[in-house]
């Protein structure tokens, strides 16, 4: 039953990268597209940032008490509505109300699915490795999104509106395939019900635990850290290889050259185990070669050695995700799984939010280089510290 379940996992990450990535590669140029600036664009990831930050953690207390299957469908139906209002909209005011219904869905999403997959491994005394697993599945996930995000290109120059439709009717299909084939044969028949002080208590009981036990905490910082400085090569790469000279047409053909790192990255970060023999070092010492990427990207003009360089670059972000995953999931109770990675997933929403106004505001009154350069000399400093700090292990 445990390979079943890895491959359901497995098939649900390829789906969900799939159906969620249609607009991927042409999302700030639609934005763009309908009269906003580099700062406006990133004020409004700053609304879905803060819904999530402030979600995260109830939206995990839920699917601890009620259930991570209920959660991930809710999420699937909720990404479904938000594409839906995208693709009508064209005010900043409306697109607003677009992000906060996606940022609901990703606080029902945030760790529902793989709190799912752990413990459905555990109850079938999976014997495993779980970073195999997780790096299997941010492959599959890929996968999808290379595909999704080049079909999306392309339906993109037909009109810039489409694919969040194609997304919106995706989710939507991924939702209720989800509500056929996940099982949770771990849940005992007394959960299942939901009562605000049992909630109140999961959420009191899983942030604690979170600050408290060191080993977390350290990860959670260092995931803070990494969000901040992602947050201006996410946003701006679009623009910044357009001012270039690379067609919009073009932009599906580059991301899925993202993926393909990310794929290599994930592929190493087992070899970076091995080499460094510490799961705290693997996960540090691997995002040197993000720096590399990222400050090499922003002192050339070259399109093709900017567009390597942020290959680069992602292939380092490629390693940290399973790296992080197996850590994090060995050490956290099961019963407050989705709380806890909730609140890691909180946490790391406050970078993501400073990251987006920090490199928005560099953008607009420098250059996109200069965003770019500020977060990678930001990563390298951080590498050596948090090296030195111990992690209570």
């Amino acid at each position: 039953m445990d390979k079943k379940v890895i491959r359901l996992y497995l098939a649900i990450a390829f789906l969900f990268g799939l159906s969620h990535s249609f607009f991927f590669a042409t999302y700030v140029v639609f934005l763009v597209s309908k009269g906003l600036d580099l700062l406006e664009v990133n004020l409004i990831n700053c609304f879905f940032m803060a819904g999530v930050f402030l979600l995260e953690v109830p939206t995990g207390a839920y699917s601890d008490l009620v259930g991570r299957k209920r959660s991930f469908i809710i999420a699937c139906f909720c990404w479904a509505l938000s594409m839906f209002i995208y693709y009508f909209s064209s005010t900043f005011w409306i697109f607003v109300i677009a992000e906060l219904i996606g940022a609901l869905a990703r606080a029902f999403c945030s760790g529902a699915l793989e709190a799912w997959l752990v413990d459905s491994l555990k109850y079938y005394n999976f014997k495993g490795k779980l970073n195999d697993v997780f790096k299997k599945e941010q492959q599959l996930n890929q996968i999808g999104i290379m595909m999704g995000s080049l079909t999306g290109g392309y339906i993109g120059t037909i009109d810039l509106a489409l694919p969040w439709l194609c997304t919106s009717i995706a989710m939507a299909l991924v939702g209720v395939f989800c509500g056929l084939v996940i099982k949770e044969e771990y849940r005992s028949k007394n959960n299942g019900s939901f009562r605000v002080k049992a909630m109140w208590k999961t959420i009191i009981e899983s942030v604690l635990y979170g600050v408290k036990e060191k080993s977390v905490f350290y990860i959670i910082c260092f995931s803070v850290v990494f969000s901040f400085i992602c947050q201006g090569p996410n946003m701006q790469w679009q623009i910044m290889f357009k001012n270039l000279g690379l067609d919009t047409g073009k932009l599906g053909w580059v991301f899925v050259g993202f993926c393909t790192f990310i794929f290599i990255g994930s592929q190493l970060s087992s070899w970076f185990l091995e080499i460094t023999r510490s799961e705290k070092r693997a996960i540090v010492l691997s995002q040197l070669i993000t720096v590399i990427g990222i400050l090499v990207a922003s002192q050339f003009s070259i399109l093709g050695l900017v567009i390597s360089s942020f290959f680069i670059h992602e292939a380092g972000r490629g390693i940290f995700r399973p790296l992080k995953q197996t850590y994090i999931n060995k050490r956290i109770p099961s019963q407050q799984r989705s709380t806890i990675l909730s609140f890691d997933s909180m946490m790391t929403m406050v970078g993501s939010v400073l990251g987006l106004v920090v490199s928005g505001w560099l953008a607009k009154n420098y250059s996109i280089s200069a965003s770019w350069f500020f977060s990678g000399i930001v990563l390298l400093i951080a590498i050596p510290v948090f090296l030195k700090m111990k992690n209570g292990e």
